[in-house]
């Protein structure tokens, strides 16, 4: 299976269960990775949202495998 690169849109539909989360399925996501500029963009929505700095951090980096350096 080809590793899929997740970018911060995809990342937060699937934290917030928004319209379009479903195409991606877990065994999709198995390999997923996502660059840390992109969460740290998924961070700070969260934070801004208000969620604490911890949950947003576990929330933001559950779809993913690895975090990747930009």
């Amino acid at each position: 299976m080809s590793r899929i690169v997740l970018d911060a849109s995809p990342i937060l539909a699937l934290i917030h269960q928004e319209p379009g989360h479903e195409k991606l399925p877990p065994q999709l996501l198995a390999d997923a990775v996502a660059s840390a500029v992109n969460l740290a963009e998924v961070y700070s929505k969260l934070v801004s949202s208000g969620s604490s700095s911890q949950e947003a951090w576990e929330h933001g980096t559950s779809p993913v495998q690895e975090v990747v350096s930009f």
